[in-house]
Formats: structure tokens, sequence, C-alpha cells
């Protein structure tokens, strides 16, 4: 199947289906090879999909493909959540990408999701987006910095604190400050 060419960087595979008129946005869950080229770091399975003009990159699975308790995630959450920057780098060059998803019913940003799980290269490409806000809030008013920081995650810690127009003591919704 075409996911299974995509998640192991199958390109002949790939182009065999391709050449076929396979639909590239139909798999059994609802997604595409795109969320499985992202999902195991197959840059260049990733470039040849996003290559396609029909190609879905905002589509959002139904079932979750890897976590059972998260689905209506798009591919760009699929690299963050398997921390494969090389490959988030490839999707951040779509414009109109939607960087945010609908996790149990709650807007979930993938930058704040990224520092919550410490990935710091993966924050490291986000910050190039245009629409990133390096302090940008989630409901309770917690930003990257205050994620990174109750995760444990140190370098992501440094790293952000080194970021241009970084807010270092931001209030959260309670009108705590971060401190470190």
């Amino acid at each position: 199947s075409m996911e299974c060419c995509a998640s192991s960087n199958f390109i002949k595979g790939l182009l065999y289906f391709l050449e076929n008129k396979v639909d590239v946005n139909i798999c059994w869950n609802g997604t595409n090879p795109l969320f499985y080229a992202c999902a195991f770091g197959q840059v260049d399975a990733v470039k040849l999909l996003l290559s396609l003009k029909d190609i879905k990159p905002n589509i959002k699975d139904s079932q979750g493909i890897f976590n059972h308790f998260f689905f209506n995630l798009n591919p760009l959450f699929h690299c963050i959540e398997n921390n494969q920057p090389r490959c988030l780098h490839e999707l951040l060059k779509i414009k109109d990408l939607s960087i945010k998803c609908s996790i149990n019913g709650q807007e979930v940003s993938s930058f704040l999701f990224a520092a919550q799980e410490g990935f710091t290269e993966c924050i490291a490409e986000l910050l190039n987006y245009p629409s990133v806000d390096v302090n940008e809030k989630n409901a309770n008013d917690w930003t990257a910095l205050h994620a990174a920081a109750q995760g444990g995650h140190l370098e992501t810690v440094k790293y952000l604190c080194q970021s241009k127009n970084i807010i270092i003591q931001p209030k959260d919704k309670d009108g705590i400050f971060f401190y470190f």
C-alpha cells in the first residue's frame, strides 16, 4: 500500500502507485501517505508527496494512526509527535498549513505541543513559520516556556529563553509568573 511505501521511503513503490492513478489521499483510517512519511521521518517521501498538486497536507486522521488517545491530527502534528524536524522543515514550506489541531474538543498549538514534549529542533523549525508566536498562550495562559519547564526539558527552556521576542517571565491566567 502507499502508506507502507511512504513509511519505509520506498520511492519506486510510491511512484508505481502514482503512475497507476491511485488516489494519494485515500487510506483506511482517514489519512494519506504523507502522515506515514512524516511520522517515520522519511524526508524523500515527504518531498515527493508534497510535490503532488492533489495532496492534502491539512487532512486530519479519523482514528489516530499511532496514538489511540489522539486523533484529528494532521501530518504536521505527526512530525512533531514523532520528533521529525527534517520532515517538519519540508511541511513548513507549504503556504496556509494548519499549525493547530483540535484534540478532545480543545484547540492545541503545534508549538506548545513541541515545547511540552521537549522537541527543541521542532521548535526551531516552527519558529521560522510566519504565524508562530514564541509567546503564544493556551487556554490556561501557559506559553511554550511554561510547557517546557513543566516537562523538565532544560535544553528546550534554554533555547526558548534565547529566542527573539521571548517574554522571559510570562504570567498564567492565575497571575503566576514563570520562574526557572
